[in-house]
């Protein structure tokens, strides 16, 4: 499937111009991805093993996440991708948007440069996996996910990265009565 993203500038204003998602991102620009921490009513946390097809990463263990294609917002992409990815869904009340972050890196020579849209959702029930992307999944306790990130554990760097950053956020109780993340 032909995806599209759109490209925003340095500001992360729209730039009304889009490219072909994969392709090198033009140096003056960057895309939007998004990140999700999904939760359980336990109040434990979630970690994907990315499959062993994937082209970075694989069998390595992350957060979700996504690009955000064409003309959808963050939280629409969010939302789109734990659906796909996990088969969740949940109402606009149990999501929390945890904040954003830039991320400009070189793999295999290819320049990234993305505007990270983070957030936490709040799920009941088991995970229906897109093999395609996820080949396992665990639940961890806030001890057990501070230990595996301490380990030698093939945990991605952004992952590791954005944990450090809402560490104390991913734990705190969701609040009722939120208005709609972006």
């Amino acid at each position: 499937m032909t995806e599209y993203v759109d490209l925003y500038d340095l500001n992360h204003q729209a730039t009304g111009r889009v490219m072909l998602r994969g392709e090198e991102v033009p140096r003056d620009c960057c895309t939007m991805v998004v990140s999700f921490w999904v939760r359980d009513r336990a109040g434990r946390l979630l970690l994907e093993q990315r499959s062993p097809e994937k082209r970075w990463f694989p069998g390595w263990w992350e957060c979700g996440g996504g690009c955000v294609r064409a003309g959808e917002t963050g939280f629409d992409a969010a939302r789109r991708e734990v659906q796909e990815e996990l088969g969740f869904t949940a109402p606009d009340s149990r999501w929390r948007l945890l904040g954003e972050l830039e991320n400009v890196e070189v793999m295999e020579g290819q320049f990234f440069h993305h505007w990270n849209l983070s957030y936490l959702v709040e799920t009941e029930g088991e995970p229906v996996l897109q093999r395609e992307e996820v080949a396992a999944v665990r639940w961890f306790t806030r001890e057990e996910l501070d230990a595996f990130l301490t380990e030698d554990a093939p945990v991605t760097k952004y992952t590791r990265r954005l944990y450090q950053q809402y560490r104390e956020r991913l734990w705190q109780p969701m609040v009722t009565g939120q208005k709609r993340p972006k």
